[in-house]
């Protein structure tokens, strides 16, 4: 396990680390490429002032949504942790690339594929990650800095410590262009409050409700959404400090920055589903160099479009057969058209939460596949009380509420839903008579997809063979 390493040692590290030269060989050199900042909040949903939350206050990532375009339809590839990540290194969705599950849970990406650092690294950037990485192997992303700390991170949430981190990271990359990506813990459970008493003003829970697609609002659910929201809060105050560094050292004008979650809000209903709140994070690009400026883009974009995005803006070659595409267009035209359909799955979390789903959405509907005909394994995500709140009031709950847990519990093997008029996905269309072309219609783009991306749990055989071996693991556990 790679130490944390701190300011002082780091400092050792990259005077030798960054030493080389600045342009590797055979990369182009007719002019200096742009840096790049991927900003990356852990368990952060679309819970921001920029996207209309009316409790939690964001003004330094609010300003570079101002300054940039902010997507108001973005998705991950998996709502869980290693599978998301593994689709911004390799612009592949996990059932391809392999992590498809939590890599200290056993999950590994195949090694065959190349990695946007690995292509970086060779077109002369310097590379730096900070905070969590969270795929494996390690070695597939060669990295010029990595700083990570797992358990030291998940406990401190140091933003300060961050900062310091990034600002000695750039100063040591000189003149050679950088990609570094930001990982904060927050606002990942434990949700702490206040560390280092950010947020100064904390959120209690009577300051708040619940969020929208949880259904219930209980005193203890309301307090936990309060943490969430001071989560929030601490990570934007970090992101200030940070683009302060970026100004500071001439750089931002120069600057790509990336600002997005890994999946939605930890709570049940979202993380480890494949329902729309649980997929959809907040998507933020600004270049100052831009023509466009200030703008708000209802395209659909995914996180295997960073990969082609990066390397595009950067005008290093793609690799090919990559699942994305550029979104570099759209920092000239915010109308630039993506894709009629936006996919994305869920696999595993753990090596006891085996689940594989598939869905599919338009712009106004989403369709979700469940590849198991069985009781969800994820009742609480991580710490929340939802589930528990649930049980305990289910017979007074509104029935349409009621209906939608009973479904998360056990879900039926198809389920659709009308994001225009139900976002957070209560009401199951997938029986009514009425949207039977689009249930249809929806089906066979994401069977088309299937086959595209070799889906492999298109063979039965082979789903059940997986499956199997992940419900001997349960047993196991659950006998020892």
């Amino acid at each position: 396990m790679q130490r944390h390493v701190d300011r002082r040692m780091f400092l050792k590290l990259t005077a030798l680390t960054l030493a080389g030269p600045s342009i590797a060989p055979g990369a182009a050199v007719r002019e200096k490429r742009p840096n790049i900042l991927i900003i990356n909040g852990d368990d952060l949903g679309a819970q921001l002032g920029c996207y209309g939350d009316n409790y939690v206050q964001t003004p330094n990532i609010d300003a570079i949504a101002a300054e940039g375009i902010r997507f108001r339809t973005a998705w991950v590839s998996q709502a869980s942790c290693s599978p998301s990540r593994s689709s911004i290194y390799t612009g592949l969705y996990p059932h391809q690339n392999g992590q498809i599950g939590l890599c200290h849970c056993g999950y590994s990406m195949h090694r065959k594929y190349p990695t946007i650092t690995g292509e970086l690294k060779k077109a002369g950037y310097k590379t730096g990650v900070i905070g969590k990485f969270h795929i494996e192997p390690r070695n597939a992303c060669p990295w010029d800095m990595s700083n990570f700390d797992r358990e030291t991170n998940f406990k401190k949430r140091d933003v300060k410590a961050i900062a310091e981190v990034f600002k000695d990271f750039v100063e040591q990359a000189g003149d050679s262009p950088f990609f570094i990506m930001l990982n904060y813990v927050d606002p990942h459970w434990p949700l702490s409050s206040d560390n280092y008493q950010l947020p100064e003003n904390p959120l209690k829970g009577d300051d708040v409700e619940s969020l929208d697609f949880i259904g219930i609002n209980t005193p203890e659910i309301r307090r936990q959404t309060a943490y969430y929201y001071n989560c929030v809060g601490r990570l934007d105050q970090g992101v200030g400090l940070v683009i302060d560094n970026l100004k500071r050292a001439g750089k931002y004008d120069d600057t790509l920055i990336i600002v997005m979650g890994d999946h939605g809000a930890p709570f049940t209903r979202s993380k480890t589903t494949c329902y729309n709140m649980g997929l959809s994070i907040p998507f933020i690009m600004s270049y100052p160099k831009a023509k466009v400026r200030s703008s708000v883009s209802s395209q659909m974009v995914s996180t295997v479009d960073i990969f082609p995005t990066i390397l595009d803006f950067a005008n290093i070659r793609k690799p090919r057969n990559l699942a994305g595409r550029s979104l570099v267009d759209f920092l000239n035209n915010p109308a630039a058209a993506t894709r009629e359909y936006m996919f994305a799955e869920f696999n595993a979390h753990t090596q006891y939460i085996w689940f594989p789903r598939r869905t599919v959405r338009d712009h106004r509907y989403q369709l979700v596949l469940n590849l198991l005909d069985r009781e969800n394994p994820v009742k609480g995500v991580d710490g929340c009380v939802v589930w528990q709140e649930f049980e305990r009031l289910q017979a007074d709950l509104e029935p349409e509420v009621r209906a939608a847990y009973n479904a998360y519990n056990r879900p039926p093997e198809i389920e659709l839903f009308d994001l225009e008029k139900d976002p957070y996905c209560f009401i199951n269309q997938a029986d009514n008579p009425n949207f039977r072309k689009i249930k249809q219609r929806l089906i066979t783009e994401l069977e088309k997809w299937r086959r595209e991306t070799n889906d492999p749990y298109l063979d039965k055989s082979r789903l059940a063979e997986i499956t199997a071996k992940h419900d001997m693991m349960l047993k196991e556990r659950s006998s020892g």
